[in-house]
């Protein structure tokens, strides 16, 4: 899947095209790419050299790994990318419901719910960016 929808949405994450296009091209359906990519834009809004407190990077890793954040945001984002294959294979009972959502506002809801079990959820801005996503996306 490639997205070629213009980057201007006001919740559209950085990079979204490279984190869907990774996603899809390693198996999640399009919903689930873009449930995920909301999720990035709450932790992050795309920014693999993102910091915060006690962690970051994309899906705010706490703590931050050594050699997720190094400067070279190309390398970071692809390192987190596969790191997030991992991470995600932690919560690997939840998948087939991920990969089974209807919408990617529900996406963003099973992964903040599932996988990223985030303290401060704010679930709106995490479907309103997966939303975007989608729309940029043409899912």
């Amino acid at each position: 899947m490639t997205c070629s929808g213009p980057a201007s949405g006001p919740l559209l994450p950085a990079n979204y095209a490279a984190i869907v296009g990774f996603l899809t091209g390693h198996g999640y359906p399009p919903n689930a790419a873009a449930g995920i990519a909301g999720n990035i834009y709450q932790e992050s809004g795309g920014n693999p050299e993102s910091a915060g407190d006690g962690g970051g990077g994309l899906i705010g890793w706490t703590p931050l790994p050594g050699g997720y954040v190094t400067g070279d945001p190309v390398a970071d984002l692809q390192t987190q990318l596969r790191a997030m294959l991992s991470f995600n294979q932690i919560w690997a009972q939840y998948i087939p419901t991920l990969n089974a959502a209807g919408s990617p506002a529900q996406a963003a809801d099973i992964y903040v719910t599932d996988f990223e079990r985030a303290g401060i959820p704010a679930a709106s801005n995490r479907e309103a960016a997966a939303g975007a996503v989608a729309a940029a996306c043409g899912i």
